[in-house]
């Protein structure tokens, strides 16, 4: 990252993606602070806590925020209404908090919002990820952004769908059932995605960028892989089972023409990536 004595402001810290994040900041001399709730764990940044701050959500003023000078804030912090929240509170989550961080702060950081690369039709998650652009742009004129529109990242404890079903098939339950799995899917392994945000940040790059492999496979072949090289598990991948949603995404891969001409390109296959997963679990 240009410069020194860097200050970055990081909400959703205490999780998969954001933890790595920190820990990436403060191994380049980054001065972190991280905005989490109460009540999030953080045990993923155990090795790093002696090195960065917190500022708890639920005891957040605008003085904690403008008192200090950030460079940067990074919006990791994702509410994808998974467990029955309604709109108003994954707004909150996705628009609202970062706004709130953005109106405090004594002087303007350049933001990188981590985002999705899935259409804001699709539902609130997705709506309001877009939103949020849209509320920047608005209020914040003269703004520094950099948008970064994920595929699915997965990595070692990242508590997503790729983990999910290798530890499912580690365990050797008897049965997953699933969809016909044609969809096409790309996914990125955590280390890689860093390695991208990385190169945008010391490239000072703004706009939005697609991050993901640039490979396409679809889901049936993907999971097909992840059981091969589990070795000797009886689980079985019951295809089919599952009807697809309404609004079910059949194609989302990444165009990674603008990262590849700042010289980034992956650097783990998707079977290099699952073998470091199941790798960790032993």
């Amino acid at each position: 990252m240009p410069g020194q004595n860097l200050r970055a402001l990081v909400t959703g810290g205490t999780g998969f993606l954001g933890s790595h994040l920190v820990k990436m900041l403060v191994d380049q001399g980054v001065q972190v602070t991280v905005v989490k709730r109460v009540e999030s764990s953080t045990d993923r940044l155990n090795s790093v806590l002696n090195s960065i701050s917190f500022i708890d959500i639920d005891e957040l003023t605008s003085s904690k925020i403008s008192k200090e000078k950030y460079d940067y804030l990074f919006h990791l912090a994702t509410c994808y209404g998974r467990n029955g929240e309604t709109d108003e509170q994954i707004n909150s989550v996705n628009i609202e908090l970062p706004l709130s961080l953005l109106r405090a702060m004594s002087s303007m950081p350049k933001v990188v919002n981590f985002s999705t690369s899935l259409d804001p039709s699709l539902n609130t998650y997705t709506r309001s990820k877009f939103e949020f652009i849209k509320a920047l742009e608005l209020e914040f004129d003269s703004l520094e952004l950099l948008n970064l529109e994920l595929e699915h990242f997965y990595g070692p404890m990242d508590g997503q769908f790729i983990g999910y079903l290798i530890n499912s098939i580690a365990k050797n339950v008897e049965k997953i059932p699933l969809t016909k799995g044609e969809q096409v899917r790309d996914f990125i392994f955590y280390k890689d995605l860093l390695a991208a945000v990385n190169i945008l940040l010391k490239s000072g790059a703004t706009g939005s960028f697609p991050i993901g492999s640039g490979k396409s496979r679809s889901l049936k072949e993907s999971i097909e892989i992840i059981k091969s090289l589990v070795p000797d598990s009886q689980t079985l991948l019951a295809w089919g089972e599952v009807a697809y949603r309404e609004n079910e995404v059949l194609y989302s891969v990444a165009d990674i023409s603008k990262l590849s001409k700042l010289g980034w390109q992956c650097e783990y296959s998707f079977e290099e990536g699952i073998r470091e997963v199941i790798q960790s679990l032993k």
